[in-house]
């Protein structure tokens, strides 16, 4: 088990209990429209994004929720690290293998083979899978919207871990696949400009913003933040030094 995962080894500690506050905050947005698959990026890379996507994971877990994440940062993705498993065989192989298939034209069931139970009770990860050489073609070909289908009736909450929206397509691709977006920023390194870039990027291809969570926000620095980005915010800040 890695240091990353906070909410499992500290549950008292502050950060776990910001993101026990998040995690309210999206409960209720469930519970208010039955949707429960979350895609988590970021304007730029460093934001944290995947080590939130990790710990949001793990807290849901302990209100006895089945959970999933599925990483599709192809190209650097880190939850198997996180959570110390392996990456041999995920979900870019599975895309590879259904790859051309006519969209809404089969089952996914198969899928499940690929997901990983981790040490944490009631949370599973789809890993990376080996790196494809055209992970953005894969993502928009294959039938990502059927995919998602067949696994909410396996998981109660889903949580796709996306690269940051400024590097490459693929978030874009998902975001009108999956029910809504949380836009994570970094206290001091997200521009406010970043941060309404990437929001009007992902409601251009009919994507919902959740909100944007700013992390690694430096105790003393709260409440100057809290003012900041309190236009852009649905949902609570993540304090946190991690990545």
């Amino acid at each position: 088990m890695k240091k990353d995962l906070i909410a499992f080894e500290s549950p008292k500690a502050p950060i776990s209990e910001s993101i026990r506050l998040l995690r309210t905050n999206i409960l209720h947005l469930i519970n208010d429209t039955g949707e429960k698959v979350f895609m988590v990026t970021s304007s730029a890379p460093g934001d944290g994004k995947s080590w939130l996507t990790a710990n949001l994971a793990i807290s849901f877990s302990q209100l006895n929720q089945k959970v999933l994440i599925i990483d599709t940062d192809f190209r650097k993705g880190r939850q198997n690290k996180i959570f110390g498993i392996k990456n041999q065989d995920g979900f870019s192989n599975y895309l590879t293998e259904t790859y051309g298939m006519r969209k809404g034209g089969m089952e996914h069931d198969n899928i499940l083979k690929r997901i990983v139970k981790t040490e944490i009770s009631k949370l599973y990860v789809l890993p990376t899978g080996t790196v494809p050489p055209n992970p953005s073609e894969l993502l928009e070909v294959c039938d990502i919207f059927g995919i998602l289908t067949t696994l909410r009736q396996y998981f109660d909450v889903i949580f796709v871990d996306v690269p940051p929206i400024s590097i490459v397509a693929d978030g874009l691709i998902l975001a009108n696949q999956v029910d809504y977006t949380i836009l994570v920023a970094a206290a001091g390194k997200t521009k406010k400009k970043m941060i309404v870039d990437a929001k009007r990027a992902i409601e251009s291809v009919n994507g919902r913003i959740a909100g944007v969570v700013l992390n690694q926000v430096p105790q003393d620095k709260r409440k100057e933040y809290n003012t900041y980005y309190s236009h852009y915010s649905q949902l609570q800040e993540v304090k946190s030094k991690n990545r």
